[in-house]
């Protein structure tokens, strides 16, 4: 009885293929996936006809296209936009006469992420995100014209965190009930910030560190402590505890002052909004910065109102004043005598008096609207600030949503046989979307958020619900780099062996759900994304595939070269351990020892005089492009 293919030492190997097996196309053995399904991408720093004819006469039978430029593209930097209808023409045609497919796009490289984060200004940006929605529709515009149907590959890195903040606090438990954690290097861990986004515009509100500690004083006894994570923990937990009390919830939310609208009470009064604020021991750290914060603006404002209040008191005695001595003085007959006290000298000068006491007035009162508005400001920060994946994750959904429904529109326009899908590729580690269950989520709320947007009722072409969850999962796939998972592997606590099985579950769950509809392959040593040939690391390829074969799965395998290029692919065949027959792979020259015939799978381009259809006597042998087989 055979276990699942990520749990045992000696893993299976996918099946066997040879290129003189009968099937279709010679790919397939009983109609299952095997090594023979194998594609390879072209060069995206280059132009991509010239690259498709270079892989066709490498061999490859199904290739991924793929661009490194963005906006107006060069020779240097290519993009969709470089090449012309005739060029589209010409892809789609010579991949047709040589029975070439072409199933997949790789948007830009340097497009990472939906939700319109940019690292360089750590922050969202709404004109970032449209920019890079732009570049995916060109890409889907131009997969249009070149394939039959296919993925539109693009990155993920929607935000950034931290691995152990994230997932360190649930272990994986091996099937020997072994627990294991993701972790990283401690200063990381420890100083990696919790971000806070203004919901509104964007902008990194707050970032507060694993190890914040800030200072308090007690106004009874004037005594400074220290307060920390820690205390704001237990504070979250008492506030948890105390939810189904209305009135403690209305004693916080008094707190909070007179800003609090009633759509923010109605969020807070939810279990759900009150577990985010006054039971996220983050939120509430936030909150006790800002509120420490405000302690000049509130000094000041108290400060400028009780001097408004003097100056209104001293202006109204003054107005009773100046109103008295201007009653007397009508009564005095017109030639009669008039006190100093009374007199117009006096009036003028009490009248002045009045005028710079409302002078004073006015600028006390600019003085005291202008730190109260800005202790309101910094109140409603605190009521706007929403966690980073809150936001984030929100936006990535949108985009995903809004590309998709445009994948569709174009599958339908184009009249292919196979569905356009949006296909988001799980990138490197540190920011989400890297993580399979990442993944899994953007997948999951992409389809939701896509269901809701054709399913409004102002939508013009609205869907029925069926029709739409149908869309969604033929509209949105993920993209599973095995390379990229690999890398996960310098944060996991176990063996080798355990690493397998925990990315094995992880992978179950994605092909379970009907997650991944598209495949990347490349190697390395669980570092970086190094983009080695299979078998040249130590990523479980041939476990994946394994797995890969025993669910199912129908998509494309995509080998992403390196520097190794084409070898990458002919090696992945060798490290799937299937016997290549023929791949027409020529070297250049004998001395080209890396493309030799030594120790490599190469067919050597050289023949002895005796083989040849024609003879140069005039040397002992005779070098020809006829490869020997």
């Amino acid at each position: 009885m055979s276990t699942n293919c990520h749990d045992h030492d000696q893993p299976e190997i996918p099946g066997y293929w040879h290129s003189l097996d009968k099937g279709a196309g010679n790919q397939y053995t009983g109609g299952k996936f095997s090594a023979g399904k194998l594609s390879v991408s072209t060069p995206p720093m280059k132009n991509q006809l010239d690259s498709i004819r270079a892989r066709i006469m490498q061999g490859a039978t199904n290739i991924e296209l793929g661009f490194t430029g963005t906006g107006k593209g060069s020779a240097q930097q290519p993009t969709p936009g470089t090449l012309g209808i005739p060029e589209r023409i010409a892809i789609k045609e010579i991949a047709k006469i040589n029975d070439v497919g072409i199933k997949s796009v790789h948007t830009a490289m340097s497009v990472e992420g939906l939700a319109g984060f940019s690292q360089n200004n750590s922050q969202f940006s709404e004109q970032k995100r449209s920019q890079d929605i732009e570049e995916v529709k060109r890409t889907i515009d131009f997969a249009a014209d070149v394939t039959d149907g296919g993925a539109i590959v693009v990155h993920t890195g929607e935000f950034p965190y931290s691995v152990k903040q994230q997932f360190g606090k649930t272990p994986f438990i091996t099937k020997k009930g072994k627990k294991i954690q993701l972790t990283e290097h401690p200063g990381s861990a420890e100083t990696f910030p919790i971000l806070f986004v203004d919901k509104y515009d964007g902008t990194i509100s707050s970032a507060i560190r694993p190890n914040w500690k800030s200072y308090r004083m007690d106004r009874n006894t004037g005594i400074i402590d220290e307060v920390g994570l820690k205390d704001m923990e237990k504070i979250a937990k008492r506030n948890l505890a105390n939810y189904s009390n209305k009135k403690y919830r209305e004693s916080n939310f008094s707190e909070l002052g007179p800003t609090l609208s009633s759509e923010q009470r109605e969020s807070l009064n939810t279990e759900e909004g009150w577990g985010k604020t006054f039971g996220n021991k983050y939120w509430l750290a936030q909150r006790f910065i800002i509120d420490t914060s405000s302690l000049e603006e509130n000094a000041r404002t108290e400060q400028h109102k009780s001097e408004m209040n003097r100056l209104d008191k001293e202006m109204k005695t003054l107005e009773l004043d100046i109103d008295a001595r201007k009653k007397i003085l009508k009564k005095i007959p017109k030639n009669g005598f008039i006190p100093h006290d009374v007199s117009e000298v006096r009036i003028k000068e009490a009248e002045e008096a009045l005028e710079s006491k409302k002078s004073r007035f006015n600028i006390e009162e600019q003085h005291f609207a202008g730190y109260k508005l800005s202790a309101a400001d910094k109140q409603k920060k605190i009521l706007d600030s929403v966690p980073i994946e809150d936001y984030g994750i929100q936006k990535t959904a949108q985009s995903i949503a809004e590309l998709a429904i445009h994948a569709k529109k174009m599958t339908k326009d184009k009249k292919l046989n196979n569905p356009l899908f949006v296909a988001p590729e799980n990138l490197w580690d540190g920011k989400y979307g890297s993580h399979p269950e990442d993944l899994r989520k953007i997948i999951k709320n992409a389809r939701s958020e896509f269901v809701k947007q054709v399913t409004d009722k102002d939508n013009k072409k609205r869907m029925s619900e069926t029709e739409a969850k149908k869309a969604a999962k033929d509209h949105i796939k993920a993209t599973f780099d095995i390379g990229h998972a690999n890398i996960w592997r310098k944060y996991f606590g176990g063996d080798e062996n355990e690493f397998k099985q925990w990315l094995g579950s992880e992978v179950n769950k994605l092909t379970k759900e009907g997650i991944i509809g598209h495949v990347h392959v490349s190697d390395n040593f669980g570092y970086n994304d190094e983009h080695l040939p299979p078998g040249y690391g130590n990523a479980p390829i041939k476990e994946f595939m394994t797995h890969l074969e025993k669910g199912g799965y129908k998509g494309e395998i995509i080998i992403e070269p390196g520097h190794h290029d084409i070898q990458a692919y002919t090696l992945g065949m060798q490290h799937l351990e299937t016997p290549i027959y023929r791949l027409h792979n020529q070297t250049t020259t004998w001395a080209d020892v890396q493309g030799s015939y030594f120790g490599q799978t190469y067919i050597p381009s050289f023949i002895t005089r005796e083989y040849l259809p024609f003879e140069d006597k005039n040397q002992s042998f005779t070098w020809s492009e006829l490869p020997l087989e």
